[in-house]
């Protein structure tokens, strides 16, 4: 896939549209602020169609589980979004405190400071923004001549025969074609000869197992003794809470105590509230691989 002038120019206007954080890494629960922050009310809008008995009672604790961590909310009032892009659009105009809402639409509106973003276990089983993807070889003859390269040349990756999930698909697909646009002139999965598009992991694996293809991305955890891994991607993230402009709002204090009330919450409360089932605060370059994917779609 080749990247129009479009696309840069989206990039451009996403770069200049989001804030950066102050701080960056995960959270940690022992952390205490060192003053209190004190909000008199906290407007608060979550994605439509969940348990709106459960959503009120989430945004209920609120107050109590963050004043825990020195962040003082008198009230919380609830409201429930009409949509992903006119959530964005009222935190960017300032009409709402902090909201949960894809990152793309997030990017899109350009206003606010996105401080959460959904979450998935690295390697060593700590939680980082966003879905990553390993590309790794096959256990083919040329699966096994490409795993010999320690920087493969574009031409060779050209030559593989490639699987992949569909386009939906973070780590099954957007992961490696931004790899690839990164690394190799704004090519993308688009501009490989050979690819073949499968349902789901099992299918993808068993391809590779059966040597249908040399050259694969994978979920991070799926990888078996017969892949060898040729590189690691970014995360790119799907969902994130975001907060308008504000200094009290952006503050380390309040990012810390709403990663710890989010994390109180049951896993299935997280995703059908919020849209992930885990959350995790977000650094300052969060958000780039997402802002970038998104400017390449075009």
């Amino acid at each position: 896939m080749k990247r129009r002038v479009f696309a840069a120019a989206l990039a451009a206007l996403l770069l200049s549209g989001c804030g950066s954080r102050g701080e960056s890494g995960s959270a940690s629960s022992q952390e205490a602020p060192e003053e209190p922050v004190v909000i008199g009310t906290l407007a608060l809008e979550l994605p439509a169609g969940g348990d709106a008995d459960a959503a009120r009672a989430f945004a209920d604790s609120l107050p109590e589980a963050m004043a825990a961590l020195g962040v003082e909310i008198g009230q919380v009032e609830l409201s429930f979004s009409p949509s992903p892009a006119a959530t964005a659009q009222a935190l960017a105009e300032g009409g709402v405190d902090l909201a949960f809402l894809p990152a793309e639409d997030f990017l899109r509106a350009g206003g606010g400071q996105a401080i959460l973003a959904d979450g998935t276990p690295d390697t060593s089983g700590t939680l980082v923004p966003g879905e990553r993807a390993e590309i790794v070889t096959a256990g083919t003859d040329y699966g096994r001549r490409l795993a010999a390269r320690t920087d493969p040349s574009w031409e060779e990756l050209a030559h593989a025969r490639w699987g992949v999930l569909g386009q939906e698909s973070r780590a099954g697909y957007r992961c490696l074609d931004l790899w690839l646009c990164d690394n190799y002139e704004d090519n993308g999965i688009a501009d490989l000869p050979q690819v073949t598009v499968y349902d789901d992991w099992d299918a993808l694996l068993q391809a590779a197992e059966a040597g249908d293809i040399d050259a694969l991305p994978l979920k991070p955890g799926l990888r078996t003794e017969e892949l060898s891994l040729l590189a690691e991607t970014e995360g790119i993230v799907a969902q994130v809470a975001a907060v308008r402009e504000d200094a009290a709002l952006q503050s380390r204090a309040f990012t810390l105590a709403l990663e710890t009330a989010v994390s109180r919450l049951p896993e299935g409360q997280r995703e059908a509230l919020l849209g992930a089932k885990d959350f995790v605060s977000l650094p300052d370059d969060g958000l780039n691989a997402t802002r970038r994917s998104l400017a390449a779609l075009g």
